[in-house]
């Protein structure tokens, strides 16, 4: 769906657009319509995968979308975990002795097994 708009010059541009179908509910959830111009070689590998995994292009955006945002979380939390732990190092906050010993405790009693 390419579609012609105007450039801040006034020259025209090609712009590639995907419109989500507006839904009553998604998985009983409410549903935002988000117009998202994409460049033509993102829009066209877009369509590609929907056409690929015979799925419509907005399912296709949607899991991606959803998809991203999970692993900039688990990145962030990462980040997050790291920067505490860099923090606290070779403080009382570091280890709990008694969680420690107990865990040498239970991996040498695995192994027995």
């Amino acid at each position: 769906m390419g579609a012609q708009s105007g450039s801040p010059s006034g020259e025209p541009t090609n712009t590639a657009c995907l419109v989500g179908t507006i839904l009553p509910s998604f998985h009983g959830m409410s549903v935002h319509n988000f117009h998202l111009p994409l460049p033509e070689t993102l829009y066209n590998r877009l369509r590609e995968e929907a056409r690929r995994s015979h799925q419509p292009a907005t399912t296709v955006a949607r899991e991606a979308l959803a998809h991203w945002l999970a692993q900039t979380q688990k990145t962030a939390i990462s980040d997050a975990i790291a920067v505490y732990a860099k923090k606290h190092a070779g403080t009382a906050a570091d280890l709990d002795e008694t969680l420690e010993a107990s865990s040498i405790e239970h991996l040498l009693a695995s192994d027995v097994e």
